[in-house]
């Protein structure tokens, strides 16, 4: 009978019972040929005692295997006999088993595991192959650009044709809300261009330990980790980018906490990098990686070598070439005789003077007019590391001569740029370079543009503020080794501790915990940070944060220090500061061109007046 099966399959299991070290007990594999001779053994030795022993034995087993049956069917079979339920996830079935578990409030939390690991083949995903693929508003070339990613990124999305409708995170019910669109590949007259390639993946959940350990790779992008999850069954849970110091699995991971309620989680702090699944010490809690056997490119960080620097310097340098070449040379011979040197732009107000410069550089070869310089004036410039800006360049002697005989530039005011007397003066026709004029170009597409290949002629002022400091960002040597932090300290509050920390340090420990580098300036090399100000801002950090100022500077005028204080701002990973402050202005513009071409963290960059990100 079914009763006798059930009694001889146990008592040939207590047959092959045997102790542990650890007063545990184990069972152990054996054949069915193993298992039917033990059991014959066993009841014959028992039932030579007599048939009251046999009898008494036999129903003592009975009772031992009811409750055995009992207390598996409360638990939902949690052993390695236990039946197996197949569950629907995505297009893929996985055998799993039910585990009760006690949570911290003394209720029963029944939940769903996978018995190792699960997983998810066939998906999709697009690696870009061009140097830069815009992402777009709408599925055309005419789209306003919204973004863009670089080469070697991964991006997921639905195939529409040609073009490729980005996910996002996941909405409400699991909805993948778009972010725009990128093309696949695009035909020109130069030929097809390819700037997506697809490739499939499988998608896997582990239990124990990191990715690395089973062979696959952790998934670290925040458009990947929601199309995984998906994958994986967790098309209903809430996506989360984890920026704190707690401990939790490398990037893609699934969270179960006590209450039932479950978490996917992007955990992006460095300090959780190779970390593995986590259980609480009371197993009431979990968190478990989502793995690819994909690899995916390093997360952006901000950094930019030298090689990148010099790489970015000659690409502006390169589209300002082009913008040069676009604008049309005057048929009346027009030029500007420039003397105002660094130092005098130093002596104004480097930042402020620099911001009306740059404009006005554009809007006179706009209008097809030549720049022209001393040698003398030429070499100073240099000297100081900056670009040349000047279309001519001539000695000494024939600059005296051509300045004798040229007149003020009466219809263009240059007041701004504080050389006693005249700034400059102007060859060619009167009041061909204007104020209304200027004011015209600066909000044109010419000036306003996105450069020559967007139909226009400059990028606005970022190409030539790029190429002005293009020397000096080329050879300047960064305070560190990695990513880093700007602190642009407003004028007067460099010894106003309380004020930094409410406004400097607090947003960089929200926003940025994992950022423990510091580069930290004051106001255009004019004032310096104090040491007791440094000093107060290790102690509250922690030993943990590096804290450093510019390298002293031979020059005694300051203007050294203040380029120095620009180009290590514009190479941080992160800024904090005022935009209202001129040098902060300059400084992030100099930051977002410069990082354009390269992935970085976001949000990079927050504003201490507002006290929110900077838009």
């Amino acid at each position: 009978s079914r009763s006798a099966r059930v009694l001889l399959s146990a008592m040939g299991a207590a047959a092959t019972r045997q102790p542990s070290a650890a007063n545990s007990q184990h069972y152990l594999p054996m054949s069915a040929a193993t298992s039917s001779a033990a059991v014959t053994t066993f009841r014959l030795d028992l039932c030579r005692g007599g048939l009251p022993l046999c009898v008494f034995t036999f129903l003592g087993l009975l009772v031992v295997v009811l409750l055995v049956s009992n207390f598996r069917h409360a638990t939902g079979g949690n052993s390695a006999m236990a039946g197996t339920t197949p569950i629907a996830v995505g297009t893929s079935q996985f055998a799993v088993i039910e585990e009760t578990v006690s949570m911290r409030a003394g209720t029963q939390l029944t939940r769903q595991w996978p018995q190792r690991k699960r997983l998810v083949s066939g998906n999709v995903e697009w690696v870009v192959t061009h140097s830069r693929a815009n992402i777009r508003s709408a599925p055309r070339t005419s789209a306003v650009v919204v973004g863009h990613r670089t080469k070697g990124q991964i991006v997921t999305g639905r195939q529409h044709g040609s073009w490729l409708e980005l996910d996002s995170k996941l909405g409400p019910g699991g909805v993948n809300h778009s972010e725009g669109w990128m093309a696949i590949h695009l035909v020109f007259k130069r030929g097809l261009v390819q700037f997506l390639r697809r490739r499939t993946t499988t998608y896997v959940q582990i239990r124990r330990g990191n990715c690395k350990e089973s062979g696959i790779f952790p998934i670290i992008t925040y458009m990947v980790c929601s199309k995984a999850a998906a994958a994986l069954g967790y098309r209903d849970e809430e996506l989360r980018v984890q920026k704190d110091t707690l401990l939790r699995p490398e990037g893609c991971h699934v969270e179960v906490h006590g209450n039932g309620s479950i978490v996917v989680g992007m955990a992006t702090n460095p300090n959780n990098q190779g970390r593995g699944a986590l259980t609480s010490s009371s197993g009431d809690e979990s968190m478990e990686p989502l793995c690819s056997k994909r690899s995916y490119p390093d997360p952006a960080t901000g950094f930019m070598t030298s090689a990148a620097v010099r790489k970015r310097v000659q690409q502006v340098n390169f589209a300002l070439a082009k913008s040069k070449a676009a604008c049309k040379r005057s048929n009346i011979p027009c030029a500007i005789l420039w003397r105002v040197s660094a130092q005098d732009l130093y002596n104004h107000g480097l930042a402020h003077s620099l911001a009306k410069f740059q404009p006005l550089r554009a809007y006179v070869e706009y209008c097809g007019c030549d720049w022209v310089v001393s040698h003398d004036a030429a070499q100073e410039w240099k000297d100081w590391k900056l670009a040349p800006f000047w279309t001519q360049e001539v000695s000494q002697q024939r600059w005296q001569i051509r300045w004798e005989m040229a007149d003020p530039c009466i219809s263009l005011s240059l007041v701004a740029f504080g050389k006693a007397g005249f700034p400059a003066k102007c060859e060619g026709f009167p009041g061909l370079l204007n104020d209304a004029g200027f004011a015209r170009f600066t909000k044109q597409k010419a000036f306003n543009g996105h450069g020559v290949s967007a139909g226009g002629v400059f990028a606005g002022a970022y190409d030539l503020f790029l190429q002005t400091f293009g020397p000096r960002l080329v050879e300047h040597r960064p305070p560190y080794d990695a990513a880093y932090v700007g602190f642009k300290l407003p004028l007067g509050k460099e010894g106003d501790f309380t004020y930094i920390r409410q406004n400097f340090i607090i947003p960089l420990l929200n926003h940025w915990p994992h950022m423990q580098k510091i580069f930290v300036t004051s106001c255009c090399g004019e004032t310096t940070v104090s040491g007791e100000t440094l000093i107060d801002m290790r102690f509250i950090l922690g030993n943990q944060f590096s804290v450093t100022t510019p390298a002293a500077s031979s020059d005694t005028g300051g203007l050294d220090r203040a380029l120095n204080e620009l180009v290590g701002l514009a190479s941080a990973a992160i800024l904090i500061g005022d935009p209202n402050d001129h040098a902060f202005h300059v400084a992030r513009d100099l930051n977002l061109h410069l990082h354009a071409r390269i992935g970085r963290p976001r949000p990079w960059c927050f504003d201490v007046r507002k006290k929110k990100i900077c838009r």
